[in-house]
């Protein structure tokens, strides 16, 4: 997430933008369809923390990146780059751009996330993935347990009736919109009851399953 900075004009007609790259907690991640360039559209809800790399855009002949942190590239494998490459061909742009990215986030961090699809990270591909990033943990609630559906749909309504709706500048009042939300639902409760037929569920399975390419179960 980008926070814009100054704009100023130095000598003659160069342009220098600061940014501040901050850190995030995604509370909720979705990923959906997959792009025309690989990538994969998503649905998120997040929160940045006071924790952030600083970039500094100016005008210049070429593309390049610069930085002084260890083991970041500084070629078409970088993110910046790509972006920055993909925006001068979408807009016509011939110069470049010089980007200088001062680390502040150290790149060793671990990274964890809580799945509730364990058979999709079973697949070889995406254990290989993993086995090559080290610093990404998997966590993974039992398999079969329907009782997390229950848990699932009040997360849910947690993101859709006050997170995706709210604005929240840190991490306390994050945490505050969130436990007054549950302190409201413990006050207020509404238990979950299912509306459909078993004959319902497997008939939208179904369905389901035949739009998914090489779905043969």
């Amino acid at each position: 997430m980008l926070a814009c900075g100054a704009l100023s004009t130095g000598s003659g007609n160069a342009r220098r933008l600061q940014l501040s790259a901050a850190a995030k907690v995604n509370v909720a991640l979705e990923v959906l369809s997959r792009r025309a360039d690989g990538y994969h559209e998503i649905a998120t809800v997040m929160q940045t923390v006071d924790l952030s790399d600083r970039l500094v855009i100016e005008d210049a002949d070429v593309l390049e990146i610069r930085t002084s942190a260890p083991g970041v590239p500084t070629d078409e494998r970088n993110l910046a780059y790509r972006a920055a490459a993909a925006l001068r061909e979408a807009a016509g742009i011939e110069r470049g751009a010089r980007i200088t990215l001062d680390k502040r986030i150290p790149a060793d961090l671990d990274v964890h996330l809580i799945c509730d699809n364990y058979a999709t990270h079973k697949t070889p591909a995406v254990a290989t993935w993993l086995a090559g990033h080290p610093r990404f943990h998997m966590h993974h609630t039992p398999t079969y347990a329907s009782w997390l559906n229950q848990v699932e749909r009040w997360f849910a309504l947690l993101t859709d009736k006050k997170l995706r709706r709210g604005a929240h500048r840190s991490i306390q009042a994050l945490e505050k919109d969130i436990r007054d939300w549950i302190t409201n639902w413990n006050d207020n409760p509404k238990p979950f009851t299912w509306t459909k037929t078993a004959d319902e569920i497997l008939e939208r399975l179904a369905s389901y399953i035949q739009r998914i390419p090489g779905a043969g179960h």
